[in-house]
């Protein structure tokens, strides 16, 4: 070998190594930078292009994830989950029949790989392209998930005894005493509807769950046990009110997706059945990885309370990296923008917490704070004649919410008195687009 070969063997194991360690430590897009530089040493290499090809899927980009999956799809290394990554690419890129063909390539060489299944037959749901046996192995999997339970905390000053049916029994006893003692203790209230609904005294425990929730309506685990009270009597409506209340609360919770799955299987909705059910999965490894995010959300907010905003923004990015569904990392990203003067960047940021959970109330409120500001902003400076400075914040304005056809239309009239018959022409186009 020559010296040469040597100096690119070092240099290309080192990137390797250094990009694995900053990956592992959260410097994302230093090691995505070390791939990168690898790669042009060796195209193919194995490990650079899976870190990439997974770096670029949770990022959603599609395409970059696909290239670099694709050439691994002949490297004696590939294995089901990589499989299981490319289906669900070509999946987000409409490319169905591949979409399939990965999956099943992943069942050829794991055949009890549940995802896999799962994932073929939301794609096939998704078409109505039901296949016998994916639909078997689907209806088995929902067919065996019982209904879910949000158990107490294990840490409670109140022990509960859980090894028979006979404890549970007991449980009722002794929460019924205490609650006696202290009528406020909703702690203790929501103990013994856990007992109740162990013990399968469902009418009492739902009484219990109802009081609860007049006075802490926003109690996620108290709404989750109640609509599987519901689900399991078969009152489907009333099941999913409380439990889409508490995915409002409490979206990470798997238990809620699985209880979900269960209830629109069994009205039948299949497709929505196997994506509910799907997501369990998703929610579950997603609350594992929280742990990692929220010690970025931690040293974020340390950064920002010291106006290190850099810092914090740095930190928030990462945490985005290993959790990219959850809202509030993208409210906490804009509030930093915000801090630093760029709301400009700061508003894109609480779109995409809004997207993800529409019901935030701060986020709506920072969303509204600004469109006023920029509402009034434009109107003073088009009533002073500054015709110019009121078309950028009428501009701007639209970048809060581009499906305002009045604004398109105070627009078009503005960029006429100026002069800009371009801007004016594109302001037109979206006005009749909307109308």
């Amino acid at each position: 070998m020559s010296i040469i070969q040597k100096y690119k063997d070092f240099k290309l194991n080192k990137l390797i190594e250094d990009g694995k360690s900053k990956f592992k430590s959260g410097f994302i897009n230093a090691a995505v930078e070390d791939f990168e530089k690898a790669l042009k040493i060796e195209p193919d290499n194995f490990i650079a292009n899976y870190h990439l090809g997974e770096y670029y899927y949770k990022t959603r980009s599609y395409n970059k994830a696909k290239e670099h999956f694709e050439k691994l799809i002949s490297h004696p290394e590939c294995n089901h989950i990589l499989y299981n990554y490319l289906g669900n690419i070509y999946r987000k890129l409409g490319l169905d029949l591949p979409a399939r063909e990965a999956y099943n390539k992943a069942l050829e060489i794991k055949p009890d790989f549940d995802l896999a299944w799962l994932n073929l037959g939301a794609l096939m749901a998704d078409k109505r392209l039901y296949d016998e046996e994916v639909r078997e192995k689907i209806y088995h999997l929902l067919m065996n998930e019982k209904i879910l339970f949000s158990e107490p905390p294990k840490n409670h000053k109140y022990k509960i005894n859980t090894d028979t049916t006979q404890d549970w029994e007991q449980n009722v006893d002794y929460f019924i005493n205490i609650l006696n003692e202290n009528p406020d203790y909703l702690d203790v209230q929501f103990l013994l509807s856990y007992a109740l609904i162990k013990s399968r005294r469902l009418d009492e425990a739902t009484e219990h769950l109802l009081e609860i929730l007049k006075q802490k309506p926003d109690w996620a685990e108290a709404h989750l046990n109640l609509g599987g009270i519901y689900a399991d009597k078969g009152e489907y409506e009333r099941a999913l009110e409380h439990l889409r209340k508490a995915q409002n609360l409490k979206p990470f919770l798997p238990e809620i997706m699985i209880n979900l799955a269960r209830i629109h299987f069994k009205q039948g909705e299949n497709a929505k059945a196997i994506c509910m059910f799907l997501r369990s999965f998703n929610i579950e490894k997603q609350s594992t990885k929280n742990e990692k995010a929220t010690d970025y959300l931690h040293r974020a907010m340390e950064y920002y309370n010291d106006k290190s905003y850099e810092s914090a923004r740095d930190e928030l990015e990462r945490c985005i990296v290993v959790s990219p569904h959850w809202p509030d990392l993208y409210y906490k990203l804009g509030l930093v923008y915000e801090a630093d003067g760029k709301d400009f960047l700061a508003i894109p940021n609480f779109k995409k917490a809004l997207e993800i959970k529409p019901g935030y109330k701060e986020v709506n409120e920072k969303i509204l704070h600004y469109f006023n500001l920029y509402l009034k902003d434009a109107q003073d400076k088009e009533r002073s004649g500054n015709f110019n400075e009121a078309i950028k914040s009428y501009e701007k304005l639209l970048t809060i919410d581009d499906k305002q056809k009045e604004i398109y239309m105070k627009l078009y009239k503005l960029c006429m008195t100026v002069g800009n018959s371009i801007k004016a022409k594109n302001a037109l186009e979206q006005y009749k687009a909307l109308s």
